[in-house]
């Protein structure tokens, strides 16, 4: 069998790697405070009850939580653009292709910090009961 692993051809790849680092952390960070921005506006809607966005959103987040990121990937990749073509007669196809990285990881951190939100409502929503019973 070859030798499939080559610690020379790791070292000299190194730079190239330090090369994307500034992408990686862009990805992460804006990801990050867009999914948060949206998991919050989200988690307002569900906690007021409104009847078919709270519908819509659980779709939303079922969808996000259950299938592989890179299935999402593709389909912000390939089905995003075509739905707003469709909707709204634009061509996506010049739009840098990092825009639906950024749609698909923002959308994914929605998913899971909505979740945590919502359980930390209600925890604290549990608590502040507790108290008021104990208080009488």
């Amino acid at each position: 069998m070859t030798n499939f692993f080559s610690w020379q051809r790791f070292f000299s790849n190194i730079p190239k790697l330090f090369s994307t680092l500034p992408i990686t952390f862009e990805v992460v960070f804006l990801t990050y405070i867009i999914g948060c921005f949206f998991a919050i506006l989200l988690a307002y809607i569900r906690i007021k009850n409104v009847p078919i966005a709270k519908q819509v959103i659980a779709v939303f987040v079922s969808f996000e939580r259950d299938t592989p990121l890179l299935v999402q990937m593709l389909v912000s990749y390939y089905g995003i653009p075509l739905i707003i073509e469709a909707l709204f007669d634009v061509d996506t196809r010049e739009w840098p292709r990092i825009t639906f990285v950024f749609i698909a990881f923002s959308a994914n951190v929605a998913a899971f910090y909505l979740k945590y939100l919502e359980a930390q409502f209600f925890l604290f929503q549990r608590d502040k009961l507790k108290l008021l019973i104990l208080a009488e």
